[in-house]
């Protein structure tokens, strides 16, 4: 329901447990498409000094809780919380996956609400999954995962509210249309980029 449980483990006299041989744990790694999404607050660091001391955790832990809980709603994993971001990620289907396609449109409701506001990135691309132990128990890395947050940059200087590759643009058709930006260059990546937004529904 509304409510988050924390559950801790009691302090143990390590000297009366019994220890195990195991076999040696092995990271699982492999490669996967993956939509890869970035919430990032607009201007955090001019919100955190608007705010008092005690509130600023209290505005951003309900942030963070509130976007952690529309990930897992639709099916997402939550990979990495930042200082003013959320990164997730979903496991590519055979169609644009309707997890994907409905999430954008809670993502679109909560900006009209939200405080503090915040912009998000959408894209899709071939990443690396696990190998270093995250939260979620799995972890995505590589090229693509540093492409979204050179989108997340590009779409801040653009003052926009949300952006998408090319990638994720041709992948959400038909479910979704959207309007090119233009191309832009994106630091640490060879030549010009074509970037999205969605039509504006009238």
């Amino acid at each position: 329901a509304q409510h988050s449980f924390t559950f801790c483990q009691p302090e143990v006299d390590p000297s009366g447990m019994t220890w195990g041989r195991t076999a040696r744990t092995v990271p699982k790694v492999s490669t996967s498409v993956c939509w890869l999404l970035l919430l990032d607050i607009i201007n955090s660091t001019e919100l955190g000094r608007s705010l008092p001391a005690r509130e600023l955790p209290l505005v951003f832990g309900k942030w963070f809780s509130e976007c952690r809980q529309l990930v897992h709603q639709h099916n997402g994993t939550v990979d990495k919380f930042l200082g003013d971001a959320l990164f997730a990620f979903w496991p590519d289907q055979a169609d644009p996956p309707p997890p994907v396609h409905h999430m954008l449109d809670a993502l679109l409701e909560k900006q009209r609400k939200s405080h503090p506001p915040f912009r998000w990135i959408l894209h899709w691309g071939n990443v690396t999954v696990g190998g270093t132990p995250a939260a979620s128990g799995e972890r995505v890395m590589g090229e693509e995962v540093h492409f979204v947050f050179r989108l997340e940059k590009l779409a801040g200087g653009l003052q926009l509210p949300h952006l998408f590759s090319e990638a994720a643009a041709k992948r959400l058709l038909p479910l979704r249309s959207s309007r090119e930006i233009g191309r832009y260059p994106l630091k640490g990546f060879d030549g010009k980029f074509r970037v999205f937004a969605l039509e504006s529904k009238t």
